[in-house]
């Protein structure tokens, strides 16, 4: 580390103790108005320096030049506000360890003018950098009378120092760091509404990451992946139709926190077909940087770093950057702006199929070091000073952005959390576009008032799309849209903060429909709704000037719609009265009014579609279960596959569950939707330390489950749910741990099945109660293996699957599949024949139903042998006939497998008592077990 100022000292910084290590930092200070407090009128000016506090005990070690500002006139009671902030320091570095804040300060001086005789020293205030660095940026400073010495030494007046004036504004004080971002485990899932999906999916894939290496390089601003920004380009992916990338490169930004959280990056997806030779050569690979293999842009991906601190998971929609049909289909053509030497045209297509290629994503974890660190700074335990953000920081907002505004003003009648004391901790989390925002920390109250505001930048991948440009109005009713449908709905939640646990005690969900969907407009400030105007006609005189209001650019007032909020959904927790929460949502700038969102119905078509698949379910089921019963009647698979009454147990029931009710929108839910893969450190992939990382989260279940034995349809969470709550039921662990098996490309399902389990609700011993429960199945090699989430035990099964006969079933279901789709064709073609007077409809009959058909006329007598012969072949007939009937029990596709009772595939024990389903996102299975030792599997679709 070069050393500025003072003699060099010995020794590397890496060698010194952790708060006399040099840092950087950054300072901007700008000032936004001030307040005559005083009965004269002044004439004034103002000087901001950075300097020791005590300069006499401890040097300076700052050296920046002081500012003066220019003269200003101010009578007595007036407020003077700038149109824009007056700034003093722009980004001005210095290095300065963590000791020394202590001993630095701030100081503003108010000089008085005098046209006859010098300047008179006329206040004084001076803040501890250490303060400024941990506190709200937009600062209201007292600006102290400036005594002499024999003022000074009187100790009456000495205490009673009047103020002479108030002073506003603005002090940025952030450390500098060079944050590594590593790019890891990378997936591209293709849409398959796609028309083009097949021949995507036949080409080779790679990726380009575009990071910006400060504030000044971000992509889009200079050119269309902004010069000075880091690129790297990975190799194409190694197995054809599986787009995946371990690692994909690392990277280093400089800047602050608010810097980072500012910026965001680009992934390209390219596509092509290389030649093997080229696409599997690393040597030629690395060539490509200046000759590159034959590859076209399939699309791009914009990706925010707001909540990179915090969140390593980063997931978005690919937006395809050219039509590759433009004979078919109707291109829009949007031209580059002019600054451009060259004008590029780009191709977009009207169609939101073709426009929306996929999804993509993986991780991205951020290790901060301080600036000139070569390694991080493992040693360092306390916390690094950080500036608060509250709803009035908006001074590291950009003015040419448009943003997303939710204000939350307060809740009501919260759930209790914390049973001791009777109340909760509650914050909020608010989530839009990936990007994710916390709220301070309430404590104790069932009511917080948190007057707290949330600002998402609104951004496009596409730069000729900008806030205020002419594409942007003329194509709102198509690709703008499509941009802000795939950024999803805004989620508000209240979570309870606890050490070891949380609790979720609301939220709510607002699509972007609502909020454009807005009739009225309202005048609305970046900060919020428009301070009241005082109006008082007695005191006002009228001879006397009224003052001129300025306002800065945040603070102008503009007319956007507003979304006025007030309920906030059911909580886990119990609850007598029904909790408020009261927020609003708008965008600053407001769109053109002409864009608005058609009125939505999704949810509630979704929901009966949903309701109307779990009857089919079930009614398959039932029939399943009759026709079960017919030959093994005292078999598990006999059992009723539904409850008829809320007092039914796991002991009479095998239920097949397929929907789930969400746990913040109730809404219901396939269970597959609960499971999602989650790509985790390679370290972290091992089986054991993945069961023990799952069982790091605490065991809770409810009393309604403890009590019947059977999971509830509201008992299921996904994962991002329960790593918020840290505990679970042991269904959640199961899900938690089928998301992260198939985030290591396992071929992992969630099991349903039943176990024998004490009560915990018993007050006496009893014997063991049969209950549902859940945990994790997977398929490799002929092998399947079951993990046990709450045991941490792993049990393997030998030759339980055959990857070929699977692949040979499916390729039979399709065909079945394609030739009933065939026949159907060409039953529409057909005339429809006319069915006769009185004709029945063929209908299916049943074994049981046999007996109830009808008959006309005299039943004919069967022939009869004699008595004789009777006797003679009585015993060995029924001999044969049982085993006839045995046989053909046994022939049947649901009958128990023999082999499966051969000595080497045998299992010595199983904690089960009985597999009912297996589910993974896309299919669902269903899994009979006539014992422990017989398993047979053959599927339903969903």
């Amino acid at each position: 580390m070069p050393k500025l100022f003072g003699k060099a000292e010995d020794g590397p910084e890496e060698m010194k103790e952790p708060m006399e290590r040099m840092r950087w930092w950054e300072l901007t200070f700008s000032i936004r108005g001030f307040e005559n407090v005083t009965v004269d009128t002044l004439k004034l000016f103002w000087t901001v320096s950075l300097g020791s506090d005590n300069p006499k005990k401890h040097r300076n070690r700052v050296r920046l030049q002081t500012k003066f500002t220019s003269i200003f006139t101010l009578e007595k009671g007036k407020v003077f506000t700038a149109d824009n902030p007056i700034v003093l320091y722009e980004r001005k570095t210095f290095a300065l360890c963590y000791k020394e804040l202590e001993k630095h300060v701030v100081k503003v001086d108010m000089w008085r003018v005098s046209c006859w005789t010098f300047n008179e020293y006329y206040g004084v205030k001076k803040q501890k950098l250490s303060q400024i660095a941990n506190r709200d940026p937009n600062m209201e400073l007292r600006i102290l009378r400036k005594l002499s010495r024999k003022q000074l030494a009187d100790k009456k007046k000495a205490k009673s120092v009047a103020d002479v004036a108030l002073y506003r504004c603005t002090v940025n004080l952030e450390e500098i760091f060079d944050f590594d971002l590593f790019c890891e485990n990378w997936t591209l899932e293709l849409g398959r509404a796609s028309p083009e999906f097949k021949q995507m999916k036949e080409e080779r894939k790679r990726l380009t990451f575009t990071v910006p290496r400060d504030r000044r390089t971000l992509p889009g601003h200079r050119g269309y992946l902004g010069r000075g920004a880091a690129s790297q380009t990975v190799e194409w992916n190694q197995q054809d139709g599986r787009f995946f990338w371990p690692n994909c490169g690392k990277f280093v930004f400089r800047g602050t926190r608010t810097h980072l959280q500012n910026s965001y990056f680009i992934v390209s997806v390219l596509t092509g077909k290389p030649p093997t030779f080229l696409a599997n050569n690393a040597t030629i690979a690395k060539m490509e940087k200046h000759a590159p293999a034959p590859h076209r842009v399939l699309g791009r991906c914009l990706l925010n770093l707001t909540s990179v601190l915090d969140m390593s998971v980063f997931q978005g929609k690919v937006r395809a950057s050219a039509c590759r049909d433009v004979l078919q289909h109707s291109i829009l053509r949007i031209a580059m702006p002019f600054d451009l030497r060259t004008t590029e045209v780009k191709l977009f297509t009207p169609d939101y199929e073709r426009y929306i290629v996929g999804d993509i994503n993986g991780n991205v974890k951020c290790i901060l070091r301080s600036k000139g660190m070569k390694e991080p700074e493992l040693d360092f335990r306390t916390n690094r000073p950080e500036q608060l953000k509250t709803a009035t920081t908006v001074s590291h907002l950009n003015p040419y952005e448009r943003y997303l505004v939710v204000r939350v003003k307060k809740c009501e009648a919260l759930p209790v959390a914390d049973f001791d004391t009777g109340s909760s901790d509650p914050y909020l989390r608010c989530t839009w576009d990936n990007m994710v925002m916390l709220s301070p920390v309430v404590k104790q109250s069932l009511r917080p008032v948190f007057n707290q505001s949330f600002y998402f930048p609104v951004r496009v991948v596409f730069p000729e799309l900008r806030m205020g440009s002419k594409a942007e109005k003329k194509y709102q009713d198509s690709i703008l849209k499509y941009e802000l449908t795939s950024k999803g709905h805004i989620q508000i939640q209240v979570w309870d903060d606890d050490v070891t646990s949380a609790d979720c005690l609301g939220g709510c969900q607002v699509t972007l429909g609502d909020i454009l969907n807005v009739r009225a407009t309202q005048k609305r400030t970046l900060l919020g709704p428009l301070a009241a105007e005082k109006k008082d006609d007695e005191d006002e005189n009228e001879f006397e000037a009224k003052q001129e209001k300025h306002n800065q650019w945040y603070e102008e007032p503009r007319s956007v719609r507003v979304y006025d909020g007030s309920k906030l959904g059911q909580s886990a927790l119990a609850n007598k009265d029904a909790a408020l929460i009261h927020f609003e949502a708008y965008f600053y700038p407001d769109w053109a009014e002409t864009l608005r969102f058609e009125d939505e119905v999704q949810e509630v078509d979704a929901e009966s579609v949903w309701a109307k698949k779990e009857e089919e379910w079930n009614s398959r089921n039932m029939q399943k279960a009759e026709d079960y019963a017919l030959p093994f009647p005292d078999s598990i698979g006999a059992k009723k596959p539904k409850e008829e009454n809320m007092m039914q147990t796991a002991d009479s029931l095998r239920r097949f569950p397929c929907i789930g009710l969400h746990p913040l929108t109730r809404i219901e839910t396939p269970l597959m939707a609960f499971v999602s893969p989650i790509i985790i450190p390679e370290e972290w992939s091992f089986p054991a330390k993945l069961l023990e990382w799952v069982h790091c989260l605490s065991f809770e279940i409810t009393q309604r489950q403890a009590r019947i034995g059977l999971i509830p349809s509201d008992g299921w969470k996904d994962p991002e749910y329960v790593l918020a709550r840290r505990k679970g039921a042991p269904q959640d662990h199961s899900v938690l741990l089928c998301s992260l098996l198939l985030g290591c490309k396992e071929d992992a399902y969630v099991v349903k099945g039943t176990v024998y389990s004490k009560d915990p609700l018993a007050t006496m011993e009893k014997s063991d109660q049969l209950i549902e429960h859940t945990w994790v199945m997977t398929r490799e090699n002929g092998w399947v293996t079951f993990w046990e989430p709450c045991s941490r035990q792993i049990f393997h099964l030998p030759n339980r699957y055959d990857p070929r006969k699977v692949k040979k079933k499916k390729l039979e279901q399709l065909a079945v599949k394609e030739e009933k789709e065939e026949e159907e064709q060409d039953d529409d073609a057909d005339i429809e024949r006319q069915q006769w007077e009185g004709e029945a409809e063929d209908c299916r009959v049943h074994l049981e139903d046999m007996e109830s058909l009808p008959t006309v006329g005299r039943m004919p007598k069967p022939k009869t042998r004699s008595d004789k012969a009777k006797k003679k072949d009585e015993e060995p007939g029924r001999e044969r006939l049982k085993r006839e009937l045995i046989e053909q029990r046994e022939g049947l596709p649901i009958a128990p497998k023999r082999k499966m009772l051969q000595e080497e595939q045998l299992v010595t024990w199983l904690p089960y008592d009985s597999i009912e389903a297996a589910g993974q996102c896309g299919e669902s299975r269903v899994c009979t077990y006539a014992s422990l030792f017989q398993l047979q599997c053959f599927g339903f679709s969903n």
